[in-house]
């Protein structure tokens, strides 16, 4: 591509004129469809790192076009589920527990298209839109287990929700979408989840995926394990058929870079006000004090508050935590 045209956007013109021309060239579905997919490509050519600025939205205006006319040319041919000789990967998280340092590894494993589920986000996928050929892995984020996911092979993290969400209401917080910073706020903020937040509680999340895991491809990967060692993606990688040649010893190399990746995402101008490493010591900002010394480890313990803690427990959050092996104590939050 780079020999042939000199930016991403020339890139689309070619495609664009190439969908135009379908009607003389007959139907030639395949071609077509691979056509979409170099489409998508090349959005990545263009916003590799930053796929969220004020310039990527007549791009994406653009290409959201150009796959509706192909849909349009195509009909039902393009509407049906996606499927492909290449592995279509549902990566679900609820936010704040590893998804981001998980894809990047896979995609050092081996050639992936990434995409995302969630409304806004980009580049966005849908089955009933995004053409049914690939010729690469496809890792597709959502922070929401969704029930038609439950037949698609899945990668599906799971954090402490008690960790998560203290880290959540930090990020969420930079993002201006709510005023909770204080740790006597961290009970109304764990409301608020449930009430107001796009992605829902923990426990919702909890519960989705305990009723949506059917896929004997399905691969639960533990947060606390991800980021302590190779050994826990080295076991998503024998989930992948593209992924399974690899050895621990590559799997423990690529993991190596898990320092470099972290690098780049706190520096990526997507994420600029997130305060990475900075330490907080702002009496405003009591609820994360703690966690801002060492972000990743636990640290709830010094942050939760009784009413919090009464809260969780009964929207249904220490049942779910000792079923998924972060507690053993159904009384833990009477002795915060």
């Amino acid at each position: 591509m780079k020999d042939k045209f000199a930016t991403a956007d020339d890139y689309i013109a070619y495609v664009a004129a190439q969908i135009k021309e379908r009607p003389a060239k007959g139907h030639d579905v395949p071609r077509l469809t691979s056509l979409a997919n170099l489409l998508y490509h090349s959005y990545f050519l263009k916003f590799s790192d930053s796929l969220e600025t004020s310039e990527t939205k007549p791009l994406h205006k653009e290409r959201i076009a150009l796959t509706e006319e192909l849909g349009t040319l195509l009909g039902r041919d393009l509407k049906k589920r996606a499927v492909s000789n290449s592995s279509l990967i549902f990566l679900i998280s609820y936010p704040r527990s590893g998804v981001t340092l998980l894809t990047n590894l896979c995609v050092m494993a081996a050639p992936c298209q990434q995409y995302a589920a969630m409304k806004g986000a980009l580049p966005w996928f849908s089955k009933e839109s995004c053409p049914g050929y690939s010729p690469v892995v496809r890792l597709v984020k959502d922070h929401c287990m969704r029930p038609e996911y439950e037949k698609d092979d899945k990668l599906v993290t799971i954090r402490d929700g008690r960790d998560s969400l203290i880290s959540l209401a930090y990020m969420t917080l930079q993002k201006s979408v709510h005023n909770f910073s204080r740790k006597e706020q961290l009970s109304d903020f764990i409301k608020w989840t449930d009430s107001d937040y796009r992605f829902g509680s923990w426990i919702d999340y909890v519960r989705n995926i305990k009723k949506y895991m059917r896929s004997e491809k399905d691969i639960l990967v533990r947060y606390e394990e991800l980021v302590k060692d190779h050994k826990e993606f080295y076991r998503v990688l024998q989930g992948i058929p593209e992924m399974q040649h690899l050895d621990e010893k590559e799997a423990s190399r690529i993991y190596g870079r898990a320092g470099e990746i972290k690098d780049r995402i706190s520096k990526s101008a997507a994420n600029k006000g997130w305060g990475f490493g900075r330490v907080i010591k702002d009496e405003d900002m009591s609820l994360f004090a703690e966690w801002s010394k060492n972000r990743g480890s636990s640290s709830w313990q010094s942050v939760w508050t009784k009413p919090a803690g009464e809260v969780f427990h009964e929207m249904g959050g220490t049942d779910l935590l000792i079923e998924m092996g972060y507690e053993t104590d159904q009384d833990w939050w009477k002795q915060l």
